[in-house]
């Protein structure tokens, strides 16, 4: 397939895009400036790893099923937090 190479660059790109972006956010949340950061940090994380999950499949397909469940508990566990508080 020749859209391989450009979904993972895509991916790549997205995947670091989001990395910054949770960084910023954690250091907006750490110093008070924007309390409610966690709520953006969560969901980014969770698409963060099911990108990292995409990267794997073809080279290790437990670590990719492991990333791929380990984002459901993470997003599972920030809808969870979410509704109680």
């Amino acid at each position: 397939m020749k859209n391989k190479p450009f979904i993972r660059n895509l991916i790549a790109v997205l995947g670091i895009t989001v990395s910054i972006a949770v960084i910023v956010l954690s250091v907006l949340q750490i110093f008070g400036v924007w309390q409610d950061a966690l709520y953006l940090i969560i969901p980014l994380l969770v698409l963060n790893q099911l990108g990292l999950a995409y990267g794997q499949w073809e080279h290790n397909r437990k670590i990719a099923w492991f990333s791929i469940c380990a984002s459901a508990v993470i997003f599972i566990c920030y809808i969870v937090v979410l509704f109680i508080k």
